[in-house]
């Protein structure tokens, strides 16, 4: 007969199978489950929240200010949590955590300034309930001597765990639901460990420890060499971890792929969900093959209405952050939210805003081949699209004019218009893309020329060589001197408060090429480019795109706003640097 001996594999098989026989063991090992979850879950969920509607740099700050209030409190929270408790203490802490990450989110929604919702984490982790520490109490002095080796390596599993799929389901429920599903998740885990750990601290005494003696209270375990280099380890370790969740949160968001920011360890899914903040929210309906008239010659950016010459005076909604912010927050909801109230309503035009539509006549002085009397510039509505069509015609009626031209996107409502409008002989007669950049960092090498000099119109001179272009390029008529004199105090007023700018391009003293910037608040919105015929593909719109830049960073604009010919300057702005953030077209709805 020989005798087999058990080997280590088996060993630690038949421990933890006595671990998990015992009923207070596994109501432990369901509490730190529930207890360590959310520790892999927090750092990605205050990006995430934090990034709704901020910059990654207040969500690192958010992550940052959580991180250091949590360091704060940590020892004043274990020995409270040694003297009086473990349970009392975390229920208070946890109802206390569970209000500041509700606050943590209700102003993070409503934009609240980033000071507010950096100080709201930071007192999130001031009172972070000590599950982390107190787990580890409980499994030493309820595992026993044979089991609490056993007990510290399930622990350390659930911990590397928790940290692997943590992030991931964070990621899950903030970009495919919303950041609120994911703390609502990790506030009920929190809450969950508390309620488990009541019966196990109970038998165990309530996780109260005997006071130290004296003598040994006053030594600081500080003292220990080992123990700080163990510190320091430990602290170092936090900080990599955590600058990665950050780093790879900002960098998958820069590229609007914020679906991939959840698995930044081994064992995620691949794919991820959908993000709510990629765009388009649904997918783009593809252009019609046929009854296309896109004018594409030219070289330009702006929608028709921001060509005009006197295109746009800023409008408040279109100040974003504000410059008093000292925070850009540049998210692709804030950039669409930005790119919508590019609206101009120059003197003498009708406007009509409801909850369903806004519809513009504009006066016949502002009129040119390519731009509309009458236009859609948006509508969401839930009423009757007919309904919606019905009314819109019936306005064009009284105003005479023979039709409409009506802008849809993707963030039109319902999702069908575009296919209603064509089913009633709508024709597709421009397209635009929504193009953003940010000016933070250095700005783009455009490659310009060396005989092309950029003028910023300040003068009569360099505004006549604008207007000239101007009127050349897009086929206007040619304005009177009473006019023209309008228009040129109203450029020299704007300029003299840098609320909007003009530049014009010149090859040997001929101008060839102009543009305009409104600076609203944070954002430059770029208007107006033209080239004339026989100077186009030489530079010159490379190098009054590269001066607006520049002229718009050094006032203060963090960002660079335009809706690019998709045919013409669209290539041109990519290639600059700029980010695609959908697509604007607009239907000519004839109204008999």
């Amino acid at each position: 007969m020989h005798q087999v001996t058990a080997g280590p594999a088996s060993h630690d098989a038949a421990s933890f199978r006595g671990l998990f026989a015992q009923p207070v063991l596994r109501r432990l090992a369901v509490a730190d489950v529930c207890a360590r979850l959310p520790q892999g879950m927090v750092s990605i969920t205050l990006l995430l929240v934090a990034a709704q509607d901020a910059s990654m740099t207040v969500a690192g700050l958010v992550v940052a200010g959580y991180t250091l209030g949590q360091a704060t409190t940590g020892p004043v929270r274990g020995r409270l949590a040694d003297r009086r408790g473990l349970v009392p203490v975390a229920a208070v802490c946890a109802a206390a955590y569970a209000a500041a990450l509700i606050t943590l989110l209700a102003t993070s929604l409503a934009r609240a300034p980033a000071g507010l919702i950096i100080g709201t984490a930071t007192v999130a982790g001031l009172v972070n309930p000590p599950l982390s520490p107190g787990m580890r109490s409980l499994w030493s002095r309820a595992a026993g001597p044979w089991l609490t080796q056993t007990a510290f390596a399930l622990d350390a599993a659930v911990f590397d765990l928790a940290y692997i799929t943590g992030p991931v389901l964070a990621s899950v429920l903030a970009t495919g639901l919303a950041p609120a599903a994911a703390v609502a998740v990790l506030l009920a885990l929190t809450g969950a460990a508390v309620l488990t750990i009541v019966t196990p601290s109970r038998r165990l005494g309530n996780g109260k420890r005997k006071p130290a003696p004296a003598s040994a209270s006053r030594r600081s375990p500080l003292r220990s060499a080992a123990l700080r280099e163990l510190l320091v380890t430990a602290a170092l370790t936090n900080v990599a971890l955590t600058a990665t969740e950050v780093a790879l949160t900002a960098y998958v968001r820069h590229h609007h792929a914020l679906w991939a920011s959840g698995p930044p360890w081994p064992g995620s899914p691949p794919g991820g969900p959908s993000s709510r903040w990629d765009w388009p929210p649904r997918p783009r309906p593809p252009l019609p093959s046929a009854r296309t008239t896109i004018r594409s010659a030219q070289i330009s950016d702006g929608t028709a209405a921001e060509r005009y010459f006197n295109c746009p005076a800023p409008s408040e909604g279109g100040r974003g952050g504000g410059r008093g912010s000292g925070v850009s927050s540049w998210t692709p909801q804030r950039v669409l939210d930005a790119a919508a109230a590019m609206e101009w309503v120059p003197g003498g035009a009708i406007e009509l805003r409801t909850d369903d539509y806004r519809l513009i006549r504009y006066p016949d002085v502002v009129l040119d081949p390519t731009f509309r009397a009458a236009q859609v510039t948006w509508s969401r509505t839930k009423r009757p699209l007919e309904e919606i069509i019905g009314e819109i015609a019936a306005y064009a009626r009284v105003w005479g004019v023979p039709g409409v031209a009506w802008w849809v996107s993707a963030a039109t409502e319902p999702a069908q218009t575009e296919d209603v409008l064509r089913a009633r002989d709508a024709e597709l007669i421009d397209a635009v893309q929504v193009l953003a950049r940010e000016l933070g960092g250095g700005l783009p090498e455009l490659d310009v020329p060396d005989g092309v000099v950029v003028e910023l119109v300040r003068d009569e001179r360099t505004f006549r060589a604008s207007s000239a272009v101007s009127v050349q390029g897009w086929g206007r008529t040619e304005p009177d001197e009473a006019e023209l004199a309008r228009q040129l105090d109203e450029t020299l007023d704007n300029l003299a408060s840098w609320s909007s700018f003009r530049v014009v391009a010149l090859v040997g003293d001929v101008p060839v090429c102009t543009g305009g910037c409104t600076l609203a608040g944070e954002v430059a919105q770029l208007w107006g480019s033209i080239t004339l015929p026989a100077s186009r593909g030489r530079g010159s719109y490379r190098a009054v795109l590269a001066e607006r830049l520049r002229l718009a960073r050094e006032h203060g604009a963090t960002l660079a706003l335009v809706k690019g010919r998709v045919l013409s300057s669209g290539p041109i702005l990519l290639r600059a640097g700029f980010a695609d953030y959908g697509e604007e077209r607009c239907y000519w709805l004839p109204v008999s």
